[in-house]
């Protein structure tokens, strides 16, 4: 597909806002995560801080290592320079990308908060405070942040992006588009033009958010990550739609250009395993985790080792799940919700994970909608997993995996008719949505005297 074709013929300062008004999408609900307050972490003096960063690798540093030491050398030369702080929390960040180890977003918070010591104006501290927030799951908090940066700089594109991600993780769909509306307004570039593709995807025009994506990556990035992230996004957005060999074309040609970035090797073992290539998609998926461990990557470890009868791998890399959600919470990650949704998927600790959706009713997001329908359903409590599935197919464009859960729930609650089209609806759009869901669908469908259609 010549992807050029699908531009339409719009000022890119107004790109987003055409797209949408041409969408048909009449109301923009989505998912999102609750955030309670956090305390910022405690002071330290700057030396100390300097002292508990890690030193350059002696094989192979990476620019953004090298990037740190240069900015943590910079800082103990000339401790009262906030320049140099802002730069050294902006790299901390970049290595939390990159590795997704949260104990960066303590390091970056108190290199964002040192600058501020030193200048208390420094709008872009406030906005790195806002990305550390929104890190975090703190969305309030980032969007507070944001706030107070453009309050001083009403040209920080920045900060608008990251109002609009908190606005989006908290199902303000409305306000994260005109968010976004005002950071293409100011500069159009891979970060406005990727977070505009997310959105239009997740309201279901699948067409124009690969194509902003696509435009996104032929912006790049001032970091090679943030051009990985984006083909992945985009590689990922093809295998949701059950294109499996063009998404598998994409990541092959990326990891050319990007061989260590976790986004383009977890993208890879996804298409792998939906190929029922499990040896290669786990090889993978765990060469992945070995540059930038992450709760989902090692779920979906875990279930390949399920798929190839290896459940004794199975149960250790779950228990190594559990532990990394718990180490990301103490780090101060406010979210509860999809360590939930891995009991519930995986008929782990259901009481627990009904408890956490319980506290969750209240939330707007189809995302979170469908993690709490779940907890409902493996709770053996059907009304209250129907109500809420319900919720959760017509907030937004609904995913296979949304689908699916509908399809589950409606055929334990009696309603064949309706669990057949949902699950028909589910491996229509995406027949490899899931190494063992796709399989229980076929199965729950076979039970219930229909036969799977692709």
């Amino acid at each position: 597909m010549n992807k050029s074709s699908l531009a339409p013929k719009n000022h890119p300062q107004r790109l987003l806002a055409a797209l949408v008004a041409t969408s048909g999408v009449a109301t923009l609900l989505g998912w999102g995560l609750k955030a309670r307050s956090s305390a910022p972490p405690l002071p330290l003096p700057p030396t100390a801080l300097l002292a508990t960063l890690p030193e350059l690798p002696k094989n192979a540093p990476n620019a953004t290592q090298r990037e740190l030491q240069k900015w943590k050398r910079k800082a103990q030369e000339s401790p009262d320079n906030p320049t140099h702080w802002l730069n050294l929390g902006d790299t901390l960040m970049q290595r939390a990308r990159e590795t997704a180890e949260h104990q960066y977003y303590d390091w970056a918070e108190r290199a964002y908060r040192q600058t501020l010591t030193l200048a208390p104006q420094k709008s872009d501290a406030m906005t790195g405070l806002a990305w550390v927030a929104g890190g975090k799951h703190q969305f309030p908090q980032s969007i507070a942040w944001a706030q107070k940066a453009i309050a001083l700089n009403p040209q920080d594109s920045s900060a608008d992006g990251l109002i609009g991600d908190a606005q989006t993780e908290l199902g303000e769909y409305k306000a994260a588009l005109v968010s976004y509306q005002k950071m293409l307004d100011i500069r159009p570039d891979l970060s406005s033009y990727s977070r505009g593709a997310q959105l239009l995807y997740l309201l279901g025009d699948t067409r124009k958010g690969m194509w902003l994506m696509t435009k996104a990556i032929k912006a790049g990035g001032e970091h090679a990550e943030n051009t990985a992230w984006c083909q992945a996004k985009l590689a990922e957005m093809l295998q949701g739609e059950g294109a499996i060999l063009p998404a598998e074309n994409l990541l092959s040609e990326a990891q050319k250009t990007f061989p260590e970035s976790p986004p383009i090797l977890n993208g890879l073992a996804k298409v792998k395993a939906a190929r029922k290539l499990y040896p290669e998609a786990i090889t993978l998926y765990e060469k992945a985790l070995a540059l930038a461990p992450q709760p989902t990557g090692l779920a979906a470890l875990g279930d390949l080792y399920l798929a190839t009868n290896q459940p004794q791998k199975a149960e250790q890399t779950f228990i190594l799940v559990e532990k990394l959600y718990e180490t990301h919470q103490k780090q101060g990650n406010t979210d509860t919700l999809s360590l939930a949704r891995f009991w519930a998927d995986h008929d782990r600790q259901l009481p627990r994970a009904l408890e956490i959706a319980q506290a969750h009713q209240d939330t707007k997001n189809a995302a979170q909608l469908d993690t709490i329908a779940w907890c409902f359903y493996k709770n053996g409590k059907l009304t209250e997993a129907k109500a809420v599935i319900d919720r959760a197919v017509h907030a937004t464009d609904p995913t296979p995996t949304v689908l699916f859960h509908a399809g589950m729930i409606y055929a334990k609650s009696g309603k064949n008719s309706q669990a057949q089209r949902y699950l028909q609806q589910a491996l229509s759009r995406n027949p490899y949505f899931s190494v063992l869901e796709a399989r229980t669908a076929e199965e729950t469908l076979t039970t219930l005297g229909s036969k799977p259609t692709r």
